[in-house]
């Protein structure tokens, strides 16, 4: 075969070869002319061989590279080869891109330098990647300086530290320079070592990862984050250690007062225990030791009465009926004393109780032996959930007091209402009745404290207390406004519960 055509089928073969290759591969003269544009020039800018031959390389370049491409191209014309620089290049579609470019001199048939070949390959992704990478690294690096006592680390697949940052480094005896670009066997101490590498590992197959560890007398939460790439593959962890040593000893130190505030508890409820028992015995020395001397009284009091009487002068009947009230009095006394001790140890039983059927109930009893008319006003009220049997002696307690301290009126009247406020149903009984002064308003829920005296109203200063009494153990409270002479109105709230509902208001 000819040396020619040898000569002429090898040309063919490589400018084929470089016509389809993937790289754009670009020929010029010395002042910049594109003589040659490829298949891959033309995918990667966008201009096709017959738009761009014969034109000036410069309109791939941004503005502000012009010069940058004058000092490099004066290297080339000195024979040198410059390797895989990067830079921005501008496609025919006015969008930016990153290349990596190689550039080799092409001499003439004399050794001169005559023309320049140029590859470029598209790294704009790669790029990009590596723009967002230092992107994060800053964010974590400036993360990790603002977590006090914190320490941030970056590890690759191969087990190399990517970044180690924090203040909490020098508690753990490293610097940043001591892990960074080393691998965790190479830079950790095998205890550190080992603690790490298991929930590394579980991180790297895709699991968030927090655990509490103790190292050199210190504790740290840590936890174990992986980083996926777009792809969703996990290319990195971070790990951020917190240390945790002031919370783990403040949590201690609760434990410990826990334990003594549980000792505290068993032996307050031991010591009401033993009260309990001796209430308990003191209510039955109430109702049976002091009853039956009460009992005699009464009876030898009775029959001094029933067989005397005529013997007696005035005041001699005017003293045996003062023993015989008295008697009366203080069995009633006895009752309500018992009432309230019982109350303390009595377990409530909650019911949705219909509050209008207790207060009806009530006032038929208390009615049924008075013989002028009571004028009772009374709306439908809220129902409740309470102790029916306890409400009940509420309710007797504070009608009972209404009519008491209202019988002087020529027309007594007693409103009784509820309304629901703020999360709490109040209650009230009003009576037009003696009322009281304010002043004294703190003492009519004390055992043994009165407003009025014995003579003028009977009572055995008990009942208001129970009443607190019982109100207080359904959580609630209870209070009282009054004008002397104006009447009084008692009060008592129960927390709310759902269900209750409000009625237009009646009269009876």
């Amino acid at each position: 075969m000819p040396e020619n055509s040898t000569n002429d089928g090898q040309a063919a073969l490589f400018a084929s070869i470089i016509n389809f290759s993937a790289d754009a591969i670009i020929s010029k003269k010395l002042d910049g002319t594109i003589t040659s544009w490829n298949k891959g020039a033309e995918n990667l800018f966008g201009y096709l061989s017959e738009d761009i031959l014969g034109k000036h390389i410069s309109v791939l370049f941004p503005q502000e590279l012009k010069k940058q491409e004058a000092d490099i191209l004066e290297r080339v014309k000195e024979g040198k080869q410059v390797h895989h620089y990067e830079a921005e290049r501008i496609k025919k579609d006015g969008s930016r891109i990153y290349v990596s470019v190689s550039l080799s001199p092409i001499k003439d048939a004399s050794g001169s330098v005559a023309w320049v070949s140029k590859i470029a390959r598209n790294v704009t992704e790669r790029k990009r990647m590596e723009d967002q990478l230092q992107l994060s690294e800053k964010i974590y690096r400036t993360m990790a300086a603002n977590l006090p006592g914190a320490v941030v680390t970056i590890v690759d697949r191969s087990g190399r530290f990517i970044l180690a940052e924090g203040d909490g480094l020098k508690n753990l005896g490293y610097t940043k320079s001591d892990l960074e670009n080393k691998l965790t066997r190479e830079a950790l101490d095998p205890t550190a070592a080992t603690l790490v590498d298991a929930n590394r590992q579980k991180a790297f197959n895709g699991e968030d990862i927090s655990v509490d560890v103790a190292y050199k007398d210190r504790y740290y939460r840590a936890h174990y984050l992986p980083l996926r790439d777009e792809q969703g593959e996990v290319y990195a962890v971070m790990t951020i250690s917190l240390d945790i040593t002031e919370i783990k000893n403040v949590s201690a130190e609760i434990e410990r007062i826990n334990e003594s505030l549980e000792r505290k508890v068993e032996q307050r409820t031991g010591q009401l225990e033993q009260l309990n028992k001796e209430l308990e015995a003191f209510s039955f020395s109430v109702s049976h030791d002091l009853r039956a001397p009460l009992r005699i009284i009464s009876a030898y009091s009775e029959i001094l009465e029933k067989d005397y009487t005529p013997v007696l002068d005035a005041d001699g009947k005017k003293l045996i009926n003062n023993i015989i009230s008295n008697a009366r009095r203080m069995s009633r006394l006895i009752d309500e004393l018992l009432k309230l001790a019982k109350l303390g140890q009595k377990e409530i039983v909650k019911v949705k109780a219909d509050m209008d059927e207790i207060v009806m109930e009530v006032i038929s009893e208390q009615t049924s032996f008075i013989e002028k008319g009571i004028e009772f006003r009374k709306s439908n009220l809220l129902s409740a959930y309470c102790d029916v049997i306890l409400m009940r002696q509420v309710w007797s307690n504070l009608i009972s007091n209404a009519i008491k301290y209202s019988r002087a009126q020529e027309h007594q009247v007693i409103d009784i209402s509820s309304v629901r406020k703020d999360g709490v149903v109040i209650y009230s009984v009003k009576d037009n009745g003696v009322g009281f002064n304010m002043r004294y308003s703190h003492k009519l829920f004390g055992v043994f404290q009165r407003l009025h005296s014995q003579s003028e109203y009977e009572g055995s200063g008990v009942g208001l207390a129970l009443v607190q009494r019982i109100i207080s153990k359904h959580g609630g409270s209870v209070w009282a406004e009054a004008e002397e002479n104006k009447g009084a109105t008692f009060f008592f709230s129960l927390p709310a519960k759902e269900g209750e509902y409000f009625s237009k208001t009646t009269n009876l």
